[in-house]
């Protein structure tokens, strides 16, 4: 049987080990290359943008949001909005028209 203070001594360092390097990892991901979109509701839906500051970089200036609701909408970044995200602020467009409406969008950059 192992004792409380073996476990305490020995097995919990290596749990503890083993849980935070896929969190830490996440988060250095998360980090390191990631634009945040947050797509605000309209229409009584919602919809998701997936976007990464390398593809910012390259030059990529229109992005889709994700299907939901039976169709998609897309978003086109300024050169001056792309330079405000890349300084730390807040970029906000709005959205394509579909199905007679629009979404607006924040986009900022994760530290």
């Amino acid at each position: 049987m192992i004792t409380p203070s073996r476990w305490i001594t020995i097995f919990f360092p290596l749990l503890l080990t083993a849980l935070a390097g896929p969190i830490l990892s996440c988060y250095r991901e998360r980090n390191s290359d990631a634009l945040q979109g947050i797509v605000l509701p309209a229409a009584g839906h919602e919809h998701e943008l997936k976007i990464r500051l390398s593809q910012v970089e390259s030059g990529i200036r229109t992005f889709n949001l994700e299907e939901a609701a039976g169709h998609t909408h897309n978003v086109v970044l300024t050169e001056e909005m792309v330079q405000t995200v890349k300084a730390g602020g807040i970029a906000e467009v709005q959205s394509s028209v579909e199905q007679y409406h629009t979404h607006i969008v924040r986009i900022e950059r994760f530290f």
